[in-house]
């Protein structure tokens, strides 16, 4: 067979817990017997997918201590969420176009299935789970956790580190008008 195992049941997808594959698969245990092509196809795949997704994603990269945007926060409107999701879509359809399960080491199986599960479980909770239009919670990682780890986590020199950071506040407006804007529900005092 080719591309990802068989969808999860809902009831399977609700029982399987939200879990960060992104880095596991990239920094993960590999076999050390030589890959197989087909090996090396998959991982330029996700190698290729990573590249474009911590570009999307700036604060997520600087958590996984890839500081190249550093000074960047990701666009949180609703058009630009709703071209991630169109992305993770795309990805999953070409997974299993181009890429043949059968065809890869037991281990590169292991990491395609993981792949293809964490695509489908952000592609669920963007569809399901409307967190951004209905809990202003969802915009405080951008308003304090992005500034907080670049100041107590960065291995990076300070000077850069206050550079960055002062880059990140000058974004936060734009996080609170997209939070205005995008908001749904109304909240009591």
């Amino acid at each position: 067979s080719s591309g990802c195992p068989p969808e999860l049941s809902s009831d399977q997808r609700a029982h399987s817990g939200t879990v960060n594959h992104d880095a596991s698969l990239r920094t993960g245990y590999r076999n050390p017997l030589p890959e197989r092509m087909s090996d090396q196809k998959f991982y330029k795949f996700f190698d290729d997918y990573l590249e474009q997704h911590l570009r999307q994603h700036p604060v997520y990269a600087s958590q996984l201590g890839d500081h190249r945007y550093d000074d960047q926060i990701e666009d949180l409107s609703i058009e630009a969420r709703q071209n991630r999701t169109a992305l993770q879509r795309q990805t999953l359809a070409r997974l299993t176009g181009e890429i043949n399960h059968d065809e890869l080491s037991r281990s590169a199986q292991i990491d395609l299935e993981v792949f293809c599960h964490h695509l489908e479980e952000q592609i669920w909770l963007a569809e399901h789970i409307p967190g951004f239009e209905e809990d202003p919670r969802s915009y405080n990682h951008y308003l304090s956790g992005s500034i907080y780890g670049l100041l107590t986590q960065s291995s990076l020199p300070h000077e850069e580190n206050i550079s960055n950071v002062i880059a990140r506040i000058r974004q936060l407006p734009k996080v609170v008008a997209e939070a205005r804007r995008t908001l749904t529900c109304l909240l009591y005092t």
